[in-house]
């Protein structure tokens, strides 16, 4: 669609279910999206609701589930809440008639994600996990330098996405964060994995817990498919090389520092030592590697921007998933990071 047919496109309607920090980076990209219209925030009290709904520009704030999701102008409901609630908020807004777009993980297990799909296809709604890393203009580039055979035929992904975290002992949380990063973090790499090679024929899944504590600080995730295969890792313990590397037969490419926002996609051509090595880290740019191109593809605002023009490309053209985030990959996601559970 031209830019100027893109401002005169159908107006969409967005609700915000959550008031948290993801929340208002959500909010703050959706305002520079032509067509989007700010309908309602809802929180669970009134005071919460009204200060988001304020400062973000939205015409309403609610505290009331059914009076929020019956808003004749609400098309699309954004659920930001934690992903222990995601199946009871998407449940409620698919059976009110409104679309979702649910924060990742679509939901806490494969059962509750299998039954977001199900409730959306029973009522012929979009829904969609909002993964964003999946609509980057960097990951584009590099689905679309993968599809032109720029590096062959993908044979080896390796990805590392871990961040130095504290535990807290007596919460069994990380600074906050979720007790288990294969939710939290180690979605991300398995998702654009997916993305890239399909659904893989087998998978393994091995966590790392502190003594004591129990809480899981690290996990790997093994992924293989025919002729090719992927190692993941995920962690709290540690502030990682956060790259992911996708090797073909011709070459590779990079999704520069931190892939799950890359800023960059890195075009590596030839074959050596420093192609196969296993390690996310040796493909650095300081090594004397073969026809080394850095296509720089940085996301605009937050990040949110591009999934949430994807949402209503869809809604628009009456489809009722995506085809870059289909939800049957978000399911096969939760299924494989539970695999050891």
């Amino acid at each position: 669609m031209a830019e100027q047919d893109r401002s005169h496109a159908r107006p969409i309607g967005w609700g915000i279910v959550g008031t948290g920090a993801i929340a208002e980076r959500f909010a703050a990209d959706l305002a520079a999206v032509n067509g989007a219209r700010r309908v309602a925030v809802l929180s669970r009290t009134l005071a919460t609701a009204e200060t988001f709904a304020s400062r973000q520009g939205f015409a309403v704030a609610q505290a009331d589930p059914d009076v929020f999701y019956a808003l004749p102008q609400l098309d699309i409901v954004y659920i930001a809440t934690p992903y222990a609630t995601h199946e009871r908020f998407a449940l409620a807004a698919i059976n009110a008639g409104r679309a979702v777009l649910v924060e990742k993980p679509l939901a806490d297990t494969p059962l509750a994600a299998r039954r977001i799909a199900e409730a959306a296809e029973q009522r012929g709604i979009f829904a969609m996990e909002a993964l964003w890393s999946r609509f980057l203009p960097a990951v584009a580039q590099a689905k679309r330098l993968i599809d032109a055979g720029a590096i062959g035929r993908i044979r080896q992904i390796d990805a590392e996405l871990a961040f130095a975290q504290t535990l807290d002992p007596q919460t069994g949380q990380w600074n906050g964060r979720d007790a288990d990063p294969t939710l939290d973090l180690g979605v991300y790499p398995v998702s654009l994995a997916l993305y890239f090679l399909g659904l893989p024929q087998r998978w393994r899944v091995e966590r790392t817990r502190i003594a004591g504590a129990g809480a899981v600080s690290s996990a790997t995730v093994q992924l293989q498919w025919a002729g090719a295969q992927a190692s993941l890792s995920c962690g709290y313990d540690r502030e990682g090389a956060n790259a992911m590397i996708l090797r073909g037969e011709a070459g590779a490419l990079r999704l520069d520092r931190h892939f799950l926002q890359a800023p960059a996609v890195t075009l590596f051509k030839g074959r050596g030592p420093a192609l196969a090595s296993n390690r996310v880290g040796r493909l650095a740019d300081r090594l004397p590697l073969p026809g080394r191109k850095r296509i720089a593809a940085p996301p605009r605002g937050h990040g949110f921007t591009h999934e949430i023009e994807a949402a209503m490309a869809a809604m628009r053209e009456g489809a009722t998933q995506s085809p870059i985030m289909p939800l049957h990959h978000s399911v096969a996601t939760l299924e494989i990071m539970a695999a050891d559970r």
